[in-house]
């Protein structure tokens, strides 16, 4: 639904007011939905020639909307979501679309794998890269077998495999020259934007934090010792082995381990950004956060206190976008921005996606109040454009940085 938010307001600002006015919008969870696409469908042709709608609102309205035959395109923004090679329902229904022309919008066209670009040229260009058992030999066997060399990689065996890789990827290249238009926001305002500047600001932890993380690793790892745990190394010895001689209990115990180590990860990822969760030093006293305390005095620094700011035009002062993975997070600086007397929106999972573009026009907004924009990394990574803001803090990168 906020993709949809964001092509209304987009479409409204670029079209010449006779196409955006006949701009059809269908939002999830909106009224009437199939009354507005039965308008498009019997008079798309003349007084309504733009619909847009969410993936699953085409899938709800597929068969009635793939027996157009006189549709000139269709565009499919984030178009990631259709990126699985064994194809799934939204994917499926729309590749029954009779549109002249496909379009796929997407700043990640890969992900994981090459399977998932070929899914996405395969819909726009349907056979153009021929089947995936083809693709698959041509392309993703030679790449991927030159990213397993190990060591110096000076064998004549190794050369070879680094020729094939170096072979397919110019091959691909070339082949996706025609149906791939790569911009980037260098390319197209550069002349409008600065030059955007990435800092990586390395938080060393507390002593009393990395003994709380010592001990959580610790207990983790006693938990599961002996009998095939984490600890047992004759087990994890034996699974370096070969595949085919893994029996059905030393999987389980994979399997098992698996549990153990992922729940951990993530108890350990929270207790870097904050003490929710209960993780206090044994004394009891409260455990100090660097990250929180190199937070703060980055936002002292743009904002001050509420005195200082009373001699400050508001739209002089830089807003600054604040992302994590963790609402636990966001709890705590949203607390940090009260104490100070710094207003804040918040957009996370509990925020209705038909909310989520009136927040995000507040906080655009030049003479909003708001100089703080709290997301959850879930909820902000579709269809926000988030212009106010010329500072954005990641407080927790997560595990696929695409």
């Amino acid at each position: 639904s906020s993709l949809v938010d964001n092509w209304v307001n987009e479409i409204r600002k670029w079209l010449p007011q006779s196409a955006s006015r006949g701009a059809l919008f269908v939002q999830s969870g909106g009224k009437n939905p199939d009354v507005t696409i039965g308008r498009f469908l019997n008079f798309h042709s003349s007084v309504h020639p733009i619909l847009v709608l969410s993936y699953e609102m085409f899938r709800s309205f597929s068969n009635a909307l793939n027996c157009v035959d006189s549709l000139d395109v269709i565009v499919c923004d984030e178009g990631h979501r259709l990126k699985n090679a064994d194809g799934t329902q939204t994917l499926n229904a729309l590749s029954m679309c009779r549109a002249c022309k496909r379009i796929v919008l997407t700043g990640t066209p890969v992900q994981n794998n090459l399977k998932e670009l070929y899914t996405l040229v395969n819909f726009v260009q349907p056979g153009y890269l021929g089947d995936l058992d083809e693709f698959s030999s041509e392309f993703i066997q030679p790449i991927e077998n030159g990213f397993q060399i190990t060591g110096d990689g000076d064998t004549v065996r190794d050369r070879m495999i680094r020729s094939a890789q170096c072979h397919a990827i110019l091959n691909l290249r070339s082949k996706l020259t025609f149906v791939l238009l790569r911009r980037t926001k260098e390319m197209v305002l550069k002349a409008i934007l600065p030059a955007r500047h990435d800092v990586i600001v390395r938080c060393k932890m507390s002593q009393e934090l990395f003994s709380q993380y010592e001990s959580q690793v610790r207990e983790c790892l006693e938990d599961g010792a002996g009998d095939g745990g984490l600890l047992d190394t004759a087990s994890l010895a034996s699974e370096a082995g070969e595949e085919e001689n893994l029996d059905t209990g030393k999987s389980e115990n994979r399997s098992r381990k698996s549990l153990l180590i992922l729940p951990l990860i993530m108890r350990l990822r929270q207790m870097c950004n904050s003490n929710s969760g209960g993780f206090t030093h044994p004394s009891g006293k409260s455990v100090d956060n660097v990250k929180m305390k190199i937070l703060l005095m980055m936002l002292k620094s743009l904002y001050g206190t509420r005195e200082e700011r009373l001699y400050k035009k508001m739209e002089d002062l830089e807003k600054i976008v604040i992302v994590s993975n963790f609402n636990a997070t966001l709890n705590n600086v949203a607390a940090m921005c009260s104490r100070h007397g710094w207003p804040s929106l918040r957009i996370d999972g509990s925020v209705h996606s038909s909310k989520r573009q009136q927040l995000v026009n507040q906080f655009n907004g030049k003479s909003t109040p708001f100089l703080v924009m709290l997301l959850s990394s879930k909820a902000g990574g579709v269809g926000l454009n988030l212009t106010g803001a010329c500072r954005l803090v990641l407080l927790d990168p997560d595990w696929n940085p695409a």
